[in-house]
Formats: structure tokens, C-alpha cells, sequence
């Protein structure tokens, strides 16, 4: 059963930062029109449609992006029974999707010490 929470939460989180990417890349996007359109002579008749198009698929990003960080927050909740080191822990690993080593120099902690706070985490999947 947490094993399947924390696929999900691996899941939703890449989920997230794919949308991420998306908004920023059409953000991108949007600069790029906007600056021909504003160099362009007005009587030019350059179509604003693509900067609209790229505005309403941000929107629709960012709504979509809203729901999954819901659901997210919803499992995630469901942790709160963790010590703050093991929260940060699940955090950094199942969010962030740092390696062990990273998540080490993260916190400061050992390697070890961060299995055993992952240990902790794990240990409820039998109940």
C-alpha cells in the first residue's frame, strides 16, 4: 500500500514538473511573437492568434497542473505521521527525485542514515 502511494507520488511529481517545462517553453514562446509583433509596423497585419493560442494553453496547463498538485497534496497528506527528517526524505526522493547521494549532502545526513530514515517510511507498509 505505500509502495503504491509513493509510485504515485513519483508519478504526480514528474507529471508536475512536465507541465513545468511545457508553461515555461510556451512562455518562451509567447516572448518570441511578442517581440516580432511589437517590431512590426501596425498595418503589418501580423496574427496575434498564435500568442492568444499560446495564453489559453498556458491556462489550460496551469489548470491541469492545479489538479494533480491537489491530488498530490491529498496523498502527501496522508504522511504526516512521519518524523521531519523522514518527510524531508520522501520529499526529496519521491518529489525532487534526487539520488541517495544528493539527498545526503541535502541534509547532512549519511547515506545510512538517510536508508534509515526511508526505513521508516517503508516500515509502514505492513500496516
Amino acid at each position: 500500500m505505500i509502495n503504491n502511494k509513493l509510485n504515485k507520488i513519483k508519478i504526480l511529481a514528474f507529471k508536475i514538473r512536465r507541465i513545468n517545462e511545457k508553461i515555461e517553453s510556451l512562455r518562451y514562446e509567447i516572448e518570441y511573437h511578442t517581440s516580432i509583433y511589437s517590431e512590426l509596423p501596425k498595418n503589418f497585419g501580423y496574427n496575434k492568434s498564435m500568442i492568444e493560442i499560446f495564453i489559453s494553453r498556458i491556462e489550460e496547463l496551469e489548470m491541469k497542473k492545479a489538479e494533480l498538485q491537489i491530488e498530490l497534496d491529498k496523498i502527501l497528506d496522508e504522511f504526516t505521521f512521519l518524523s521531519e527528517n523522514s518527510y524531508k526524505i520522501l520529499i526529496y526522493r519521491c518529489i525532487e527525485n534526487l539520488t541517495w547521494d544528493q539527498i545526503s549532502k541535502k541534509t547532512g545526513y549519511s547515506k545510512t542514515s538517510c536508508f534509515r530514515f526511508w526505513s521508516e517510511i517503508k516500515k509502514y507498509n505492513s500496516s
